[in-house]
């Protein structure tokens, strides 16, 4: 091993220090009662290096595909970071942000991965499938995203929306910025989505990393009509204005 990449791996490492992460509680005590629904933005978590070393990884490749990337292709410091996040440490951080006991990390990137949206792109405001299809686990920490776009313009676009229950509020505008942390709790009403076409230059697009996380119940509340039995897949919405920034539904006073 070389000692570059030794320097990396004791870096992942540190991402998942009690320290760090207990700094990161500190910050978002108030994270269950944060509107529209439990959410947590946070910068400066994972090592520059790492940021680095991933970015090479996942170029901003302007021919690459819209949507995810298999497990087979994902690069080696983008799998430890990736194994960082379901590792024993960052599974306790997440119950104790999200007061949600047993979390259970998924084994093999369903529906998660590289995500990456080229010029065009857009994702419509949804909640996502409610059950892991092989274990029939119920899906509760939604998108445990990191961003990997340095020097983000915000006449491109891509920021994430997160929406009320009823669709009528838009509550945040999330930058989509290089390293930044995004958690969130998913349910049948964790509305979001980043609806508007991408604008960025031919040379660049929306890229981040996904994960999502599990249990084994879910609270009825967090259901559809309180059924939490039924499977689904996602839950497309319209919002009811066509803009985020509508100051009719804006309901936030800057971007994040």
């Amino acid at each position: 091993m070389t000692s570059n990449h030794q320097g990396l791996c004791e870096e992942l490492f540190e991402i998942g220090s009690i320290q760090r992460l207990n700094e990161v509680l500190a910050l978002n005590k108030d994270y269950k009662t944060r509107y529209p629904f439990p959410h947590m933005v946070h910068d400066g978590l994972f090592p520059p290096n790492i940021l680095a070393a991933v970015d090479r990884e996942i170029p901003d490749n302007p021919n690459a595909v819209n949507g995810c990337v298999t497990n087979s292709s994902i690069g080696a410091v983008t799998r430890g970071l990736f194994s960082s996040l379901k590792s024993s440490r960052f599974i306790n951080f997440l119950q104790e942000l999200t007061r949600i006991p047993d979390i259970l990390p998924d084994p093999q990137y369903f529906g998660a991965g590289i995500q990456q949206t080229l010029p065009g792109g857009f994702l419509h405001i949804h909640a996502d499938f409610n059950r892991y299809p092989r274990y029939k686990w119920f899906r509760r920490v939604n998108n445990v995203v990191i961003f990997l776009n340095p020097n983000w313009d915000d006449n491109y676009g891509g920021h994430l929306e997160l929406w009320d229950r009823e669709v009528k509020d838009c509550a945040a505008m999330i930058r989509p910025s290089m390293g930044r942390l995004v958690v969130f709790s998913s349910t049948d009403f964790s509305y979001h989505g980043h609806p508007e076409p991408l604008q960025a230059t031919a040379t660049r697009s929306r890229r981040s990393l996904a994960l999502y996380h599990y249990s084994m119940s879910r609270p009825k509340e967090e259901c559809v009509e309180q059924n939490c039995e039924s499977d689904h897949s996602t839950l497309w919405q319209t919002p009811k204005c066509s803009s985020c920034l509508d100051p009719t539904c804006r309901k936030f006073n800057h971007i994040v």
